[in-house]
């Protein structure tokens, strides 16, 4: 596919972090090195450049970039790029656009450990990470409304935008994951069940699309066909995906709001096919959602020819393990529910967060800075808490108490107990 790509010089300034790993199968190469050392002395030079080549193409079998934006603020983006070791389409998926449509961020997060042979994998688990924190669709705006707008207005949400576009732009086919209100029919059945609901169907912008070089893009063919699969191994047969042909570029369309959707802006200005996947929100067993997310998913990537394992659904209740917490510069290892003691003026910074799930980890130090206080230093005037969330959802917690007042081992006066200001934020 020929790819139209937007170029901004000032990405790299947004860009904070950068990481790479490679998942190795080691098999191959242990068999390899068992028929090398038995026939050392016959075969000495040949073995030593077939050793030297299968190394490098037993090593290279997975490759993962973590690239993070805007670190360490309430709207951080974490984005996983994967490379398979044999060439092939790359799918971007995202999760988490609107943030209280936790089906999509869970299921998104289960590819960004993915492993591929063939084919690439751009993951966006949490593309509006303070709308997942506080459970809204929106903070300032929706974040899935602001796509192909020249003039932004530089909110937070104009800022994720621009990444999320400038990612688009070097995929073959996107899937953006949600969840829809009631279920799709293109009949009136009912008020939760007619053509203007959304849960479980695939969406795509039209039928077909002609690129501006000429091909004919059949989206509705790809969407049916992932759904006749996938549905033939749904028992429930309330829950069957459709294709949703929104019609956006119809005149009459009865979806114009979808002409600022991601999906629009990857087909229209990119010839790149898109759909987004909606689960119904009438669904309210979460682990079910993930399951028909994951499957629609998996036969997306059977479809386009990627090669890859299936990914592990965990659903483990989060929990908080422990803190490393800087204490005028010393760490100490803080359990879940445990209590820090410190002095009056101490400076404090919580520098990492432990729990049983590796992303969509935030601090908050009640009465402190805002919903990501994770390396911000605070000084100490009176007892603190501080909250770990894992997508808003409450997992653990230490209380900072303050050892005594100028070392006179008095009780600290009333005032200083502490009162949160903020309610607990659970799903």
């Amino acid at each position: 596919m020929i790819l139209h790509k937007l170029k901004r010089e000032n990405m790299s300034n947004r860009l904070s972090s950068y990481q790479c790993t490679c998942n190795v199968g080691l098999k191959p190469f242990t068999l390899f090195l068992k028929f090398v050392l038995s026939n050392m002395r016959m075969f000495r030079i040949f073995i030593v450049i077939s050793t030297l080549n299968l190394i490098c193409a037993t090593f290279v079998y997975s490759e993962t970039q973590l690239l993070t934006y805007f670190k360490d603020t309430e709207y951080e983006l974490n984005v996983y790029k994967i490379k398979g070791i044999s060439p092939g389409p790359t799918l971007m998926i995202i999760g988490g656009i609107q943030g209280d449509e936790p089906g999509g961020y869970l299921s998104a997060d289960l590819y960004a450990d993915m492993a591929l042979e063939k084919g690439s994998l751009i993951v966006v688990p949490r593309a509006n990470l303070l709308s997942i924190i506080k459970h809204r669709r929106l903070i300032n705006k929706d974040m899935n409304r602001q796509f192909s707008i020249t003039a932004k207005q530089h909110s937070y949400e104009d800022k994720v935008v621009e990444i999320l576009e400038e990612l688009i732009t070097e995929s073959d086919y996107l899937l953006n994951l949600h969840e829809g209100s009631g279920f799709y029919s293109d009949h009136w059945e009912n008020s939760m069940i007619n053509p203007m609901r959304f849960g479980q169907s695939i969406i795509a912008d039209t039928d077909q699309y002609k690129t501006k070089d000429g091909r004919t893009l059949r989206l509705g063919n790809i969407a049916r066909t992932v759904a006749a699969n996938v549905n033939n191994r749904i028992e429930n047969s309330g829950h069957h995906f459709k294709f949703n042909n929104h019609r956006t570029f119809d005149n009459n369309t009865k979806h114009p709001e979808q002409r600022r959707s991601a999906t629009y802006f990857a087909l229209s200005y990119h010839d790149i096919p898109a759909f987004g996947i909606e689960t119904s929100k009438e669904i309210h067993n979460i682990e079910t959602k993930i399951k028909y997310q994951t499957m629609i998913i998996n036969e997306f990537i059977k479809q386009l020819g990627l090669i890859s394992p299936n990914p592990k659904i965990t659903l483990e209740r989060p929990a908080l393990k422990y803190m490393i917490v800087s204490v005028n510069g010393a760490d100490k290892i803080v359990r879940n529910s445990e209590i820090l003691r410190v002095n009056i003026g101490d400076i404090i910074s919580i520098s990492k967060v432990e729990a049983n799930y590796p992303r969509g980890l935030t601090v908050d130090i009640l009465e402190k800075g805002n919903l990501s206080d994770l390396h911000k230093n605070f000084e100490l005037t009176k007892p603190l808490k501080a909250i770990v969330r894992k997508d808003g959802v409450n997992c653990g917690q230490i209380k900072i108490n303050i050892n005594d007042i100028n070392g006179t081992g008095k009780k600290l006066p009333k005032e200083y107990k502490l009162k949160s200001i903020r309610e607990d934020i659970t799903i």
